[in-house]
């Protein structure tokens, strides 16, 4: 009875699973052809099974020929169009017209002095969106290329906070300056630091002769143009706030106490006494992590935005505190930008806009150079058998004497001295000397903008007058104690204003 029972089931198992993969293997095949909205073939549309690699792509004549399982949803693609699905109930005949992308078609870009569709473009540009820029990491216009522009160079000139990464279009051309030239809203400057990347609507960079000749010789580089934020809608306030870490993404392996004191021995250039009377035979110092730590950048942003046929209205500020990664306060970056961005409509052939920019800004930094007197290199040069500081009570024999003869030993602000190495026999610096007893300090401010009017006396006509002003001023100064106690004081002031039409 029971082995009876056990067949029976299991032939229905058998019949069950054969039914469920025959009907897995139930296959249709859909054959059409796909044209646009006046009945011209598409070429090189895209007829795939959705979710997976399985798809073809129409021919010459816009026909096609695809075999998927029953009941699968089925897309069709073309550059340009709106994507269409079917569902392939059955095999037979299934032709498809595609519908223009209208908003992809109507999309603009800027190019010279004016705008030009993107179906009518044919000159090397890129470009780059707000929403490209959001939720990034960046703190200036720079930044927002990086990696997002085809051509175009991106790379970091220094590590410190507030730096600006140096662009680099169709690479280094025969011009003296391999910058960029920049066009901001239409106006020519130098500069683009001052500009928070918030209040960017797009980026656009001209890359070839054809597209760049309208500025001429100065285009020789490139030209990166950016059109900033305009007022829309009914009014609207905005905040944002981004916190970030920062770290080092890979630092250079160097020496221990041991392999230190193995090298030196195999060149035979340090004396063996030397070791015994000013080495404890337990310091292993790594200067980098003494040096460098993680860092938290803050970013803050505030805007408000209204605008209508008649006129618009754009005001943002923003604030960014970077922290450096050399430990301490010695190393920051903090900026207060504004901008106001306003245009009035008075009649239908006559309107006025105004793109204003403030910048101030305060930085202070290490050396970061490659001579004597570099923070950075002396992290990278000073022995590790030499501890970072000595507490009074521990100093060695050698710093003793040279208290007795009336030596100046630098103390941090615990009263502890800093490590003078026995060791190492090149003149250096000791990285945390020049972290607290030495500083670069520099800070100023930034006014761009221009204002522009603009009068259309037929609908495709419209003339420009446009008046561009700067005016920037700056202060730097620095005081240098070196490894020897050996001072030096240095300052810079400036002041420039130009104006253009």
């Amino acid at each position: 009875m029971r082995k009876s029972l056990s067949k029976k089931l299991a032939i229905l198992a058998l019949s069950l699973f054969a039914g469920v993969s025959l009907f897995a293997q139930q296959r249709v095949t859909l054959t059409g052809k796909v044209v646009d909205d006046f009945d011209e073939p598409l070429i090189g549309a895209g007829i795939v099974q959705q979710g997976t690699n399985n798809g073809a792509i129409s021919d010459l004549d816009g026909n096609y020929t695809l075999s998927v399982p029953q009941g699968t949803v089925v897309e069709f693609s073309c550059v340009g169009f709106i994507t269409q699905t079917v569902i392939a109930n059955e095999s037979g005949t299934v032709n498809i017209k595609l519908v223009p992308d209208r908003l992809m078609i109507e999309e603009t870009v800027v190019v010279g002095y004016g705008v030009q569709k993107k179906s009518d473009l044919t000159g090397a540009i890129s470009q780059v969106k707000s929403e490209d820029i959001a939720n990034r990491t960046i703190t200036s216009p720079e930044g927002a290329l990086q990696g997002k522009t085809a051509g175009v160079q991106a790379f970091a000139s220094s590590a410190r906070p507030g730096a600006t990464p140096a662009i680099r279009v169709r690479g280094i051309s025969s011009n003296n300056d391999a910058n960029p030239l920049y066009v901001v809203d239409g106006r020519l400057t130098s500069s683009i630091a001052g500009i928070d990347p918030n209040d960017i609507e797009s980026m656009e960079v001209l890359k070839d002769g054809a597209s760049a000749a309208i500025y001429g010789a100065q285009a020789g580089n490139g030209v990166v143009m950016i059109t900033t934020r305009r007022g829309k809608g009914d009014g609207k306030i905005s905040y944002s706030y981004q916190l970030s870490s920062q770290s080092l993404g890979k630092t250079p392996k160097v020496m221990n106490s041991e392999q230190f004191l193995q090298f030196y021995l195999e060149r035979g250039t340090i004396d063996v006494n030397n070791i015994y009377n000013n080495w404890d035979f337990k310091t292993n110092t790594d200067w980098l992590a003494e040096s460098y730590e993680n860092s938290l950048m803050q970013h803050h942003n505030l805007t408000f935005q209204a605008g209508n046929e008649q006129g618009s209205l754009y005001i943002s500020g923003s604030y960014l505190d970077n922290d450096g990664m050399f430990k301490g306060d010695a190393d920051v970056y903090k900026r207060l930008t504004g901008m106001i961005n306003a245009s009035w409509k008075f009649k239908p052939w006559l309107d006025i806009q105004t793109n204003n920019q403030i910048e101030y800004y305060a930085a202070r930094s290490v050396s970061e150079g490659s001579d004597y007197g570099s923070a950075i290199l002396a992290a990278l040069q000073l022995d590790p058998m030499t501890p970072a500081y000595y507490a009074p009570d521990e100093l060695p024999l050698f710093m003793r004497q040279y208290l007795d003869e009336g030596r100046v030993l630098l103390q941090d602000e615990r009263g502890y001295y800093y490590g003078l190495s026995r060791f190492n026999i090149s003149e250096n610096v000791h990285p945390l000397i020049q972290r607290d007893r030495s500083y670069n300090i520099a800070k100023g401010f930034n006014i761009n903008g221009s204002t522009a009017l603009n009068i259309r006396p037929i609908p495709e006509l419209t003339f420009t007058s446009r008046l561009g002003y700067r005016l920037s001023a700056g202060d730097s100064y620095g005081y240098s104690n070196d490894y020897y106690a050996n001072e030096s004081y240095s300052r810079q002031d400036y002041m420039s204003v130009s104006a253009s039409a």
